[in-house]
């Protein structure tokens, strides 16, 4: 049989994690359990994280670089150079889309990026809580690039879209009927855009089609 690289068996041991984690709760989930759902022993689950904190995190962190990953192909699908309102607005449509996909792929493990249950350290909560903030500096560049804004009004338009999107998503997985993919996805880009379009400075208008 083929001796499984480091990185691979690094990789099971967080996916594992994650599975364990969403399904318990950090507090309720020991190293044994993971060793366990890993198919590793415990001394090997010890080599590749030094506690169950360590493991938790670097189970975030996984997931927060893999969101940004996909937001960040996702902008790429679309034109920034010539945006007119209607490719800024797929642009929104898009990043919703990407949001709905994360939580559908990863499922209950979901939360785990956005919120934390481990400690009320702020310190340590703010690290658990920004994992996803390389997603939303990509979503706030492209929205810069869009429409003209500076910095800080372009973060806060990519934090009201990604908080929007994140929390319809999550919540679209729960009901056992809920709304029609599609119908959810619409229902959070157009409001989305609408509120860019009222925050965007007079003089800083997105690009009018040529």
């Amino acid at each position: 049989a083929t001796r499984m690289t480091r990185e691979a068996r690094r990789a099971q041991v967080l996916e594992a994690a994650l599975q364990t984690f969403s399904r318990d709760s950090y507090h309720h989930v020991s190293m044994d359990d993971i060793a366990e759902r890993a198919a590793v022993s415990k001394p090997v689950l010890y080599r590749y994280f030094s506690s169950k904190l360590d493991l938790y995190l670097a189970t975030v962190e996984h997931r927060g670089a893999y969101l940004a990953r996909t937001v960040s192909a996702a902008i790429e699908s679309v034109d920034l150079g010539s945006a007119t309102p209607a490719e800024a607005h797929e642009l929104v449509r898009v990043l919703v889309r990407t949001y709905f996909d994360f939580v559908e792929a990863v499922g209950e493990g979901s939360p785990l990026l956005f919120e934390s249950d481990t400690t009320r350290d702020p310190a340590l909560r703010l690290r658990v809580e920004s994992a996803a903030e390389g997603a939303v500096q990509t979503i706030a560049d492209a929205l810069a690039e869009i429409t003209g804004t500076g910095p800080a009004d372009s973060a806060m338009m990519a934090y009201a879209v990604t908080s929007m999107a994140r929390a319809l998503a999550a919540n679209w997985l729960r009901p056992p009927e809920g709304l029609d993919v599609e119908d959810a996805r619409t229902l959070v880009a157009k409001p989305g855009w609408g509120g860019i379009r009222q925050v965007i400075p007079a003089g800083a208008a997105i690009r009018s089609p040529t």
